[in-house]
């Protein structure tokens, strides 16, 4: 059976560290996986004679168990500031077995380098391509946003257009990108500068050319009006005339018919004319009856 309580292998920042972005992830390694509702509860960070314990972090785990990140949740950390971390011995493994001493440790914090932190928080997977897409996300910064922009074009042109993201509400960020009446795959990204001029994006690193995606789909079919054929003479071709038109535009119209003793399927290419109008022709039947195009 175990045994062996859990240790701490390594922690983040480092103890003593100094110049920590106010946004760094408070991270432990524990030898094997913990109890995660005992870890919560034996945690504290503290500076000065303020506190805060590990019900006001947002933690994110691993998917073995046995390390953690952990971030202010509705609060957060100041720049040019000692924070001492806790991690009292009460901390349970999986089989119950306690932390036996506790771990505590401290680094520094250092000046506002970090732009806005910007979450995605809704956007189309696809849209159809005479419908709008609108783009929300959430941002957020120590010392207050400045500006947000959501930038945008059709993948293959050559710059992107902007729109400004006002509060919506909800005191999220909200803008709309106009419908492209086209077909293919929609870029964007979204950017915003703090109050000292500090920059963030989403995403992150633009600079390896990945960016959001939305696929600008078709799903409405061409207009097709042609007048009808009602007889034809024994021996005669017939002449199918048809006007196509498409918001995207019309690839090709194709003239499928049936002979007067096959119901096999035959398809050929119509000539585009003029403007949207297509001609074909149905050949010359050698038995008398019906047939359908």
């Amino acid at each position: 059976s175990d045994a062996w309580p859990p240790a701490i292998l390594g922690v983040s920042p480092a103890p003593g560290s100094a110049s920590v972005s106010a946004y760094s992830p408070i991270a432990v390694k524990f030898s094997e996986p913990v109890n995660r509702a005992t870890l919560l509860a034996a945690f504290q960070i503290k500076t000065g004679g303020s506190a805060w314990t590990g019900a006001q972090m947002a933690a994110n785990w691993s998917a073995y168990g046995d390390r953690v990140a952990l971030e202010p949740s509705g609060w957060h950390l100041s720049y040019f500031t000692t924070y001492t971390v806790t991690i009292a011995a009460s901390v349970e493994d999986i089989a119950g077995n306690v932390m036996t001493t506790p771990y505590s440790w401290s680094f520094t914090t250092g000046s506002d380098v970090d732009g806005p932190r910007i979450g995605l928080l809704s956007a189309p997977l696809s849209v159809i391509y005479d419908e709008p897409a609108t783009i929300i996300a959430s941002v957020s910064d120590i010392t207050g946003v400045s500006a947000v922009l959501l930038y945008y074009k059709m993948n293959g042109t050559a710059s992107f257009s902007s729109a400004i993201m006002p509060v919506n509400s909800a005191l999220d960020y909200e803008a709309t990108i106009p419908a492209q009446w086209t077909l293919g795959t929609l870029l964007f990204y979204i950017w915003s500068n703090d109050t000292l001029g500090n920059t963030g994006t989403l995403p992150a690193n633009l600079s390896s050319g990945q960016y959001n995606e939305i696929q600008v789909l078709d799903d409405k079919a061409p207009l097709l009006t042609a007048a009808g054929i009602e007889r034809v003479e024994f021996n005669e071709s017939a002449t199918v005339n048809v006007s196509a038109t498409d918001d995207i535009g019309i690839m090709a119209v194709y003239l499928e018919y049936n002979t007067v003793l096959s119901d096999a399927t035959h398809v050929s290419a119509m000539t585009l004319t003029t403007g949207d109008n297509f001609t074909g022709t149905l050949p010359a039947q050698g038995e008398i009856g019906m047939f359908t195009y």
